[in-house]
């Protein structure tokens, strides 16, 4: 069964809302802390095995990608411009562009200092 833009959306935008990892744990949502070496991770459930991960700081949000507005762009087939708009809320999430984010191979890890 694919999974709706619309809660695709609503995964996306908790993080905003969120001044603590728990405020994400909502029903469906399936909250989890990794282990491992990504214990400072967590993770919500999309579908099936989907996740998506993020890092809370503070009291922010940062998805754990480390990649450029151009860089994420270009791994999504969208513009800059399309990509800018929307991380700086000047556009708002479509369901095609969300459904972009769940089936992109976005891999690249963040840099950790010691």
């Amino acid at each position: 069964m694919a999974t709706s833009g619309s809660k695709i959306a609503r995964i996306l935008d908790r993080p905003d809302a969120s001044i603590d990892p728990t405020d994400m744990a909502l029903p469906g949502y399936y909250l989890y802390q990794l282990s491992g070496q990504e214990n400072y991770a967590w993770s919500v459930r999309v579908s099936g095995n989907w996740r998506f991960t993020f890092l809370f700081e503070g009291e922010d949000v940062i998805k754990p990608l480390g990649f450029t507005i151009t860089e994420a762009a270009q791994k999504l087939g969208v513009s800059r411009k399309t990509l800018s708009e929307l991380v700086h809320q000047k556009s708002s999430l479509s369901p095609e562009m969300a459904l972009r984010i769940s089936e992109a191979r976005l891999e690249k890890q963040p840099q950790r200092s010691a």
